[in-house]
């Protein structure tokens, strides 16, 4: 939802950005450059890979309790930090499927995400 007002500001700075590279100027310390771009977004935004996994991937890390899905998520934890989420969402009992169970009430709370 952001994305439509965000997305086309960003590709603007991206577009300044690369017609001073053309021009011949540099971008470190020049005033008219502009940091925050959809490259920087895509790098330090979107961390997590496909889908976002980051975010799931810690709050795995805080509330699993089973060894499997701790291993597993422990495993996913630094290709996450590099935007690869293959090892999360791939995996036979992924965290894309991942089932936890509450405090308290012992229910059990399936969480899934879908990727695109």
């Amino acid at each position: 939802m952001v994305g439509g007002v965000v997305g086309p500001l960003l590709l603007a700075n991206s577009l300044d950005n690369q017609a001073l590279l053309d021009a011949g100027s540099q971008l470190m310390g020049n005033p008219a450059a502009h940091i925050i771009t959809a490259q920087v977004n895509d790098v330090f935004t979107k961390s997590g890979g496909c889908g976002l996994t980051m975010g799931l991937i810690i709050a795995s890390l805080i509330v699993s309790r089973s060894k499997q899905m701790s291993s597993l998520t422990r495993m996913s934890f630094v290709p996450g930090l590099f935007n690869i989420s293959s090892t999360a969402l791939s995996a036979p009992s992924g965290i894309g499927t991942m089932t936890t169970a509450s405090r308290g009430h012992g229910s059990m709370r399936r969480i899934t995400i879908a990727s695109i």
